[in-house]
């Protein structure tokens, strides 16, 4: 994800966030990559499954979808 980010020129500065500890988070990386680069899309979709069953074990549905949110509303560019 961080080489593809550099690839695409996802530059955390570019991005109003909420607070400081937002720029350095995956969950902002990922996001921002779904929306610019179909390589990630395709590299996600062969992988996230396995992810997300780990994610799932750890967290409730609702605490991932509120993440979720949480990262595109933050990384509205500015």
């Amino acid at each position: 994800m961080l080489l593809l980010g550099w690839y695409h020129q996802i530059d955390p500065r570019d991005y109003k966030v909420r607070t400081e500890s937002c720029y350095g988070c995956m969950r902002f990386r990922k996001t921002a990559l779904e929306e610019k680069s179909a390589t990630f899309r395709w590299l996600n979709d062969r992988v996230n499954s396995r992810f997300d069953r780990i994610v799932e074990s750890i967290v409730t549905k609702e605490e991932l979808e509120a993440a979720k949110k949480y990262a595109r509303e933050s990384t509205q560019s500015g």
